[in-house]
């Protein structure tokens, strides 16, 4: 999204200031808060693709997931994400280090991350909501994970509620950056996605002017722990980023509850 359009509102129903995450996706790419999704790229569609830009054929599949769009304008870059089973593809493998080694670097993502209290060894902390819970994505070891339930009142129409728990962190603009996480959706819940959402701003503290939204890695796998990645070329103008664990339902459908551990977000090397 271009500086000098006004940054999209934050809230949990309509009221402004930073929401605990349920947004109204409708056109406004990229808010937090309450979202109702018809327009946001990087948003998944009826079909279970991201809308706004070239999208794989599922979220889970290593597509192209879509650039920001929408009503309030904005662009993003082509952004390749991954999403396998943890242990496959982009997983920690027998890597063993407490977070694992999703980005394949032989150092433990914990190391890595730019994000404050990536694996919920016993709380949320640093996150602006979601429950902890004692499931833990690793087969080893006493931590546990981070439970986003989005059960906001029901809608009967098409589209996609976006609930999510945040943390901001600050970034440089020009440089690369990749994101991963490790993400379970429990069986039985109906549709939805779970995955990073990003929100990016030109100034510090994810205030002031935004530059653009992104949903650049997702997951529809349900019953397993699923391992999603993607890299990304940070706008210039960017100085800080909220970062954004997402449970994605449609409308009609009544909650879904989303599981997120070892949470990476580093920038690379030049």
């Amino acid at each position: 999204m271009a500086s000098g359009h006004a940054p999209p509102t934050r809230n949990d129903a309509g009221s402004s200031g930073r929401g605990a995450g349920g947004e109204s996706l409708a056109g406004a790419a990229g808010s937090a808060g309450d979202e109702s999704a018809a327009g946001e790229a990087g948003v998944p569609s009826a079909a279970g693709a991201p809308t706004g830009g070239n999208a794989g054929t599922s979220p889970a599949s290593g597509g192209v997931a879509g650039s920001s769009a929408g009503a309030s304008g904005g662009s993003g870059g082509t952004i390749g994400s991954s999403g396998g089973a943890a242990g496959t593809s982009g997983s920690a493998g027998t890597f063993s280090g407490p977070c694992g080694d999703m980005d394949g670097n032989a150092v433990d993502d914990c190391s890595e991350t730019l994000v404050q209290n990536s694996r919920f060894d016993n709380s949320v902390e640093h996150w602006t909501s979601g429950a902890w819970n004692a499931s833990n994505a690793q087969p080893t070891g006493q931590s546990g994970s981070l439970l986003v339930l989005n059960d906001s009142p029901v809608i009967a129409d098409t589209g996609f509620k976006l609930t999510a728990a945040e943390q901001c962190i600050q970034v440089t603009g020009d440089y690369r950056y990749e994101v991963a996480a490790r993400v379970m959706i429990p069986a039985n819940q109906g549709g939805g996605f779970g995955g990073i959402n990003l929100l990016i701003y030109a100034n510090d503290g994810c205030t002031g002017t935004f530059v653009t939204g992104l949903s650049p890695a997702t997951t529809q796998v349900t019953n397993a722990w699923t391992v999603v990645s993607a890299q990304f070329m940070m706008p210039t103008a960017a100085r800080s980023m909220i970062v954004r664990l997402a449970a994605t339902r449609p409308f009609a459908q009544p909650k879904l509850q989303v599981l997120f551990d070892d949470i990476l977000v580093k920038q690379k090397l030049p």
